[in-house]
């Protein structure tokens, strides 16, 4: 499993979770809730951290493709 975090800077935020650095965004989130659905479950968390870059584009998944958002 080391060798898949080898490949660029990591740091571990307020949860204990893995932080990719170089991420667009990061959310750093507790589960306060999680619900089955059907197949799924749904979780309900609380952000404890965020971090965002201004200077990157969205990506949001519509329609089965992915589609790129300018930064407004």
């Amino acid at each position: 499993m080391d060798e898949r975090f080898a490949a660029t800077a990591w740091s571990t935020w307020l949860s204990g979770a893995p932080v990719l650095e170089d991420a667009a965004a990061v959310f750093d989130c507790r589960v306060s809730r999680s619900t089955r659905v059907g197949t799924h479950d749904i979780l309900f968390c609380e952000v404890l951290a965020l971090r965002h870059r201004e200077s990157d584009s969205a990506l949001v998944y519509f329609d089965r493709n992915y589609h790129g958002l300018p930064y407004a």
